[in-house]
């Protein structure tokens, strides 16, 4: 086992050193653990000159895309209306059928 972890602590500097005392292990850090950067890198500063150009084509691209749903809008508006037409016709073929059977009914 003591050949495992010296192959692993060539093999990679990130390892850890492990000290088996009986049933309890104790874990040290390696030295290169101690020489990790600690700085954040600066945040990227936006340009104020490209606000009012891409400020103009959002809003373009927001007209063009509500143009678009007004499109499929009135589109499924009127199939709605379609649909609403053929129920009633349906409905009234429903009664009508109705009372026709009703009719035949009494006859009988």
């Amino acid at each position: 086992m003591a050949t495992k972890t010296s192959n692993a602590k060539a093999e990679h500097e990130y390892a850890m050193e492990v000290d088996q005392n009986g049933n309890k292990d104790k874990r040290k850090e390696s030295s290169s653990l101690q020489n990790t950067p600690t700085k954040v890198p600066p945040k990227k500063q936006r340009g104020d000159a490209g606000l009012e150009i891409s400020n103009a084509a959002l809003l373009e691209a927001l007209v063009a895309r509500f143009d678009l749903q007004d499109g499929k809008l009135s589109s499924v508006e009127s199939k709605i209306t379609e649909k609403s037409l053929i129920i009633m016709n349906l409905s009234k073929a429903v009664e009508s059928n109705a009372a026709e059977i009703k009719d035949c009914k009494a006859k009988i």
